[in-house]
């Protein structure tokens, strides 16, 4: 029984190691925080094809839709969700931290989450919606 014990304690400990040592799961919090504002545009670039079909969407039919896939519009990594008169995405950029693009009343922001219960960040990258 101490045996078990002990491998399933060494196991924990070698699958930490590994996930510090090769950052599986993405980024960390601290890494996060470090990213500028540019590099957090490259991500959110990635945006841009659902951004813009998101937008044609509304044009043709006058609201967003309340599912990607009634709309025939793929996702790809970003999660949509509709709220009320607008929506928002998220990617995440590691277990917890993720990217944040917010529309509501015409008005839009993107928000980067460290997802450590440390202040979100608003960034300014709303040039990449338009």
């Amino acid at each position: 029984m101490l045996g078990l014990f002990v491998g399933l304690l060494l196991a924990g400990a070698a699958t930490v190691l590994v996930f510090r040592l090769w950052n599986v799961g993405g980024l960390s919090a601290a890494q996060v925080n470090e990213l500028n504002d540019r590099q957090l545009s490259v991500i959110a670039r990635t945006a841009s094809p659902l951004i813009s079909a998101l937008n044609r969407f509304r044009r043709e039919h006058g609201s967003f839709p309340d599912q990607l896939s009634k709309a025939e519009i793929s996702e790809g990594d970003w999660t949509y969700y509709p709220e009320g008169d607008g929506y928002s995405l998220s990617k995440k950029l590691g277990w917890d931290p993720m990217l944040q693009y917010f529309v509501s009343n015409n008005i839009s922001r993107w928000v980067l989450d460290p997802g450590d219960g440390s202040t979100k960040r608003e960034i300014d990258l709303n040039s990449l919606a338009r």
